[in-house]
């Protein structure tokens, strides 16, 4: 085709059509760059064409589209991969080019205008290069190259010098025979340090290169994806918003991505497989944010299908993916145990595989891998179903035990101590038995172990007590019921007599069987618990689910898709059962417990034969669960048993099924719970449709009641009014009004008078009920609330968020996308304080709270059905603030900026503010009670100030005025008498129609007196008055902010810790920050530059340490796009990429400021929207991450401009 093609993103993770840029005729195009090479702040394409030797241009316009192309010639030198950067420091780009056809690297100087010199070569031997990048490997700032050597298996790391010169290259090994293919550079263990990835096409793996920071590297670790997978390309990001660098690979031979999960340490997780669709041919990869959701997302050109592919919305897991064992072909393996067999300390397997008449052993490494299967028969078509493992003789080795369905017999393995085991010794259990599952235990109390079947044939279970010699008693029976095909069994003290008892999972009747035992190898008559109509029960456990020290029962309802849950009473009888939903067509076939998550509660692992995957219930410790977390184990996998068990020894638990399907083993390796401040997404199957339900004790009387919202009658909620656990002897019918749409409710004491009271959401009508609870199951009058016409409450949860003793609300408006706080007064009453953005588009739903991290704050979940994604918002020092005191300055004032500082020497804060529209500057007094006086206006005609700074400029140690004057194009010094009151002002000029739009302070030349800087918005310009300590000042001298610039404000700080004064501009039209680094006499550099996006339309940049490592960050308030950005520094002048906060608008960020606002030690961001009227703070966590924005109500119509931040009371 020769040409390049552009799709233009409309920031939801769509694209619009594509429109191509010929690049000439037979070009062959095979690599593209992007930068800005005509310094025009607009992205041009620079493209390698590899049949006509050349590179072409495509200058960038301001509507997306793109000049027709220009191509430099660059001789025989079949371009195969190209990179920009400054290489020469001249602040212009360069291209750096790998050239297949002449084995050497070209640099082209780039003139600034689109045009290059033209190129000088570095030889890197017989090569072959295919992969160029470039990045500072050797941390002396400036560029160096890394290209792969397709040929030579190696890496060249050619490292720059200021002049852009290249010194010679030193080779990496990237193996024998791996014929590096894409190359790719990051950060991966977080030393500051850049680090190499490789895709080695040959050896079908990524090789990691950690680099030392003098520009050299470790040895390659080696990370394999497939055999014959050929992996192309890299790219590199942060996919599951972890804050660690992962690695995404396009993999030409398997037709699919592999990402690896960085864990911040310089090693990954194994990898995770995205296929796609056969014969694609994915080939070039790359990140970005796509959909503006704060997560990199990937793009793949599928060569072969002539496609582009976006893979958006990474979910995180707290799992690796399985690594499979092969039980054999025909093995129809169904149960599985785990023990060490050869008493080396790590956890090995035993399988029953039933199609093949054997049991299968592999012996664990202790890494979570196993050696190859070595296998056992049972016995001519004897269908092996089940397997227990205990010492049956007293020799300290394990034996194993086996069920065998068809021949009507158990097996006894005898062990070893290597892990080998005897030939088996077969036990009739009689005819037509069918044991279909074992269990072992000392049933009569003489410390041998006996056995217990469950025999599906005669619908019984049989008891065969042991001699502790491998022989065994004559078999006793005692029945399961008429039909009732038990499936499985489990032993336990259900009781609490010391007596070991059976339960069964009875499949044909629908239910669990008890049988206690006496001790002495007989059982009484089993007590049948139903688990529902057409269930099917297939497998059953049991363990503390509850916390309560007594045995609970879960069983897997295979029928019926769900878990039931048996809450046991410690004298042998259970609760009603409770089910927990897997999924349609699940088909749950085994179940697990263990404590997953270390939380020191039982949780349930549990195989979904239908559907293909584990599913994970995390306990609560109450007997209650959260929702299945799915695991897959592949396709048409089948999992008939699942086990949970540490086998890689890193003291977590690991999950094993044995899928029968695919006859393989899956192991999933636990990792540890990582505590992040940031909100965490997990995808969602469906939004929230289903009603509310709570409890609470309305009546007074100890007992629990329940109240329900019913939405299919719309205007009535139920309350049901308890008497001992179910039985209810009262329903009272309350309405809400016609039309409210009552959609949930919440309980609690709102009025701390002992009673309880509800809060009813009415979707409907967009209010709130409060219903106050007068004891005796009535309620008072209820007061409403109103969200706001059009909105739509859907939930709302109770809790004390901000210590105060009385109980808040958090409400979810799924119109909006907003959860509204209300804080309670108290008495039942409550005042809407603030409100919090959960992201555009979320419809949040759903609410919950608790603890997740362990820090005594309350935490809130939400389930955002609009983008099908459950946030986790962790919890903060909560900041509510009084009603604001509104101060005229004046009609049609208005004020554009402001400044605090004690001008009247009374140690109080007073407010200085610069009018625009009647040109004065009106002076406010304050009062140790944060209230404050007008004490004077200051009229300069003409002036329309944007600005003004408070400071000693004749050092009296009276604050004095600095204003800038957009109207008169001059700044403004108005000396201060130390009363509140100021002499007339001196003016200086800043240079006719600089316009100029802020102003700032600090001492630029060491003299100990104060200079003024100023942003000429016209000018493209700073303007630095340095300062003779006397209110007069040398004339303005300007730097550039660069062309086209439009700097909108200016901040002065020690940017790189050098003592000197440095000067940071917002660049509104450039859509940049700049940074001017000062030398300490009164001159700066030239303006080094941050990108910030096209459209941003950054307004205000300011500096403070948001990550605690006492080196200053950059916030950057982005009018363009409503965003908060955070540069986060490195403390030598240099910072990172920028990480956008959204604040729930598209636009009108104005200005921003930094405060402790929540009394947590942490720094926090204050914004102001001039064009919704938003007030809103970003809560910091410490380490240079911030909670999504707390909105707080404001009248629109404000257009707050300016935002200060001090104690003032």
């Amino acid at each position: 085709m020769d040409n390049v093609g552009v799709f233009l993103n409309c920031e939801n993770g769509t694209f619009a059509s594509q429109k191509t840029y010929s690049t000439g005729s037979d070009s062959h195009p095979v690599s593209v760059a992007v930068g800005d090479i005509n310094k025009d702040y607009r992205p041009d394409i620079i493209v390698g064409n590899f049949d006509t030797n050349s590179i072409t241009i495509l200058l960038g316009q301001s509507d997306g589209t793109f000049t027709n192309q220009s191509a430099f010639s660059i001789g025989a030198s079949r371009p195969k991969s190209i990179a920009v950067g400054d290489f020469n420091n001249d602040d212009h780009l360069d291209i750096a080019v790998a050239n297949y056809g002449t084995n050497n690297v070209g640099i082209l100087f780039g003139h600034g205008n689109g045009s290059f010199e033209l190129p000088v070569t570095y030889s890197i031997g017989g090569s072959i290069p295919y992969s160029i990048t470039v990045g500072d490997f050797n941390n002396d700032y400036q560029l160096d190259i890394a290209v792969t050597n397709y040929d030579t298996h190696g890496i060249s790391i050619l490292l720059g010098c200021i002049n852009g010169t290249f010194a010679s290259a030193m080779i990496f090994s990237t193996g024998l025979g791996s014929y590096p293919y894409g190359i790719a550079i990051g950060d991966f263990n977080n030393d500051k340090q850049m680090d190499i990835a490789v895709a080695n096409s040959g050896t079908d793996n990524v090789g990691v290169f950690l680099g030392y920071g003098n520009g050299s590297f470790q040895k390659q670790e080696i990370y394999f994806i497939d055999v014959s997978s050929r992996p192309s390309y890299l790219a590199v990001g942060d996919f599951n918003n972890d804050h660690q660098l992962d690695i995404a690979v396009s993999n030409t031979g398997s037709y699919n991505i592999s990402i690896f999960i960085g864990y911040g340490n310089g090693s990954f997780a194994t990898k995770i497989t995205h296929s796609i669709t056969s014969k694609s041919s994915p080939f070039g990869i790359a990140n970005g944010d796509f959909d503006k959701d704060n997560q990199s997302d990937i793009v793949v050109a599928n060569a072969e299908a002539n496609s582009i592919l976006f893979l958006t919305d990474y979910v995180s897991k707290p799992s690796k993916t399985p690594n499979t064992y092969s039980t054999g072909v025909g093995a129809s393996s169904f149960r599985m145990v785990t023990a060490d067999f050869n008493n080396d300390n790590h956890l090995d397997f035993a399988v029953a595989n039933s199609g093949t008449g054997n049991v299968g052993i592999f012996l664990g490494i202790g890494n979570g891998s196993f050696a190859s299967q070595a296998t056992y028969p049972t016995g001519d078509k004897s269908q092996p179903m089940a397997l227990a493992v205990a010492d049956m003789n007293k020799d300290n080795q394990l034996d194993i035990v086996v069920a065998n369905f068809h021949s009507d017999s158990f097996g006894l393995l005898v062990g070893y101590d290597n892990g080998t085991f005897e030939n088996i010794r077969l036990h009739f259990l009689g005819v037509a038995s069918s044991p279909l599952s074992v269990a072992v235990g000392d049933f009569n109390k003489d410390n041998q172990i006996d056995i217990a079947f469950g025999n599906y044939g005669p619908n019984s279970l049989s008891i065969v007590l042991g001699y502790g010699n491998n022989s065994f008693g004559a078999v006793r029976t005692f029945t399961c019921g008429d039909g009732s095909r038990p499936y499985w069994i489990t032993v336990g003290d259900i009781n609490n007599d010391s007596n070991l008892d059976i339960t069964v999972a009875n499949a044909g009747t629908n239910s669990i069987g008890i049988f206690l035992g006496y001790g002495d190898g007989n059982f009484a008559t089993s007590v049948i618990y139903s688990t529902g109509h057409a269930s099917f029960p297939q497998y059953i456990d049991m363990g503390d689910l509850n916390g309560d020290n007594l045995l609970d029962i879960v069983v897997t309802n295979t029928q019926e898709d769900n878990l039931g849950v048996f809450l046991g009473y410690g004298n042998g009888s259970f609760a009603a059962q409770i089910m927990y939903e897997i999924g349609s067509a699940s088909r749950p076939a085994a179940l697990a417990l263990g404590d997953l998550n270390n939380d020191g509660y039982l949780d349930i692992v549990v195989a979904n034969n239908g559907l293909n995957n584990v599913g994970v219930f995390l306990g609560y410790g109450n007997g209650s669960f959260a929702s299945q977390i799915l695991f897959p184990t592949g396709d048409n996998s089948h999992p008939y048993s699942v086990i949970i068990a540490d086998i890689n020894n890193d003291h977590h638990q690991d999950i094993v099924s044995l899928n029968a399907g695919t006859n393989s083993i899956a192991v999933l390796l636990g990792r540890s719970n990582t505590k992040s401040s940031y909100e965490t997404i997990y995808s969602a199957r469906s939004s929230f449709q289903n009603s509310s339900i709570t409890t609470g004790n309305f009546q007074d009387n100890s007992l629990t009641n329940l109240s329900a919202v019913n939405r299919k009658t719309n205007d009535i909620f139920t309350l049901l009014l308890g008497n001992y656990y179910s039985d209810f002897q009262t329903e009272t019918i309350l309405s809400t009004g016609s039309g409210m749409h009552p959609f949930s409710i919440a309980v609690g004491d709102l009025n701390n008078d002992t009673h309880s009271d509800m809060v009813v959401i009415n979707s409907g009508k967009g209010n709130i009920d409060i219903l106050l609870g007068c004891g005796n199951g009535s309620f008072k009058n209820k007061i409403n609330y109103s969200i706001g016409d059009g909105s739509r409450p859907l939930d709302v949860i109770l809790n004390d968020f901000n210590n105060d003793k009385y109980v808040d609300m958090f409400v979810s408006e799924s119109v909006g996308d907003y959860i509204n706080i209300f804080v309670g007064l108290g008495n039942g009453n409550f005042v809407i304080d603030t409100t919090i953005w959960t992201g555009s588009g979320s419809q949040p739903n759903s609410l919950a709270s608790g603890d997740f991290n362990n820090d005594n704050l309350v935490d809130i979940v939400v389930t955002n059905q609009g983008t099908n994604t459950i946030g986790l918002l962790l919890g903060f020092k909560y900041s509510s603030f009084e009603n604001k005191t509104i101060y005229s300055t004046g009609y049609n004032s208005s004020p554009y900026g402001a400044a605090i500082g004690d001008v009247n020497n009374d140690n109080r804060l007073d407010i200085v503010v610069c009018n625009y529209g009647t040109n004065d500057f009106a002076v406010f007094l304050g009062y140790d009670n944060g209230t404050y006086a007008l004490k004077t206006n200051i009229n300069i005609p003409g002036s329309h100030s944007w600005g003004a700074v408070l400071g000693d400029f004749n050092n009296d140690n009276y604050l004095d005025i600095a204003t800038v004057n957009w109207g008169l194009n001059n700044i403004a010094v108005l000396l201060g008498y130390g009363n509140g009151t100021f002499a007339a002002p001196l003016f200086y000029s800043t240079g006719f129609a600089s316009r100029p739009t802020a102003i700032s302070f600090g001492d630029f030349n060491n003299d100990n007196y104060l200079d003024i800087v100023v942003a000429n918005y016209a000018f493209d310009s700073v303007g630095v008055f340095l300062g003779r300590g006397n209110a007069t000042f040398d004339s303005v001298k300007t730097y550039s902010t660069g062309e086209l610039s439009g700097p909108a404000s200016v901040t002065v700080y020690d940017l790189n810790n050098d003592s000197y004064m440095d000067i940071l501009t917002s660049n509104m039209i450039s859509d940049s920050i700049g940074i001017l680094f000062g030398y300490g006499d009164g001159s700066f550099k030239d303006i080094q530059t941050y990108a910030s996006g096209i459209g941003t339309s950054p307004d205000y940049a300011a500096a403070a340490d948001f990550n605690n490592d006492t080196i200053l960050d950059i916030a950057v308030a982005f009018y363009g796009t409503g965003d908060i950005g955070i540069l986060l520094g490195y403390g030598n002048g240099n910072f990172s990429f920028i990480m956008a906060y959204k604040t729930g608008s598209d636009t009108g960020v104005q200005h921003l400021n930094f405060g402790d606002f929540n009394d947590d030690y942490y720094l926090d961001i204050a914004i102001a929207n001039s064009v919704n009227g938003i007030v809103g703070i970003l809560f910091g966590y410490g380490d240079g991450y911030f909670m999504s924005v707390t909105l707080y109500a404001n009248d629109a119509g404000l257009s707050p401009y300016w935002i200060l931040a001090d104690d003032f009371n």
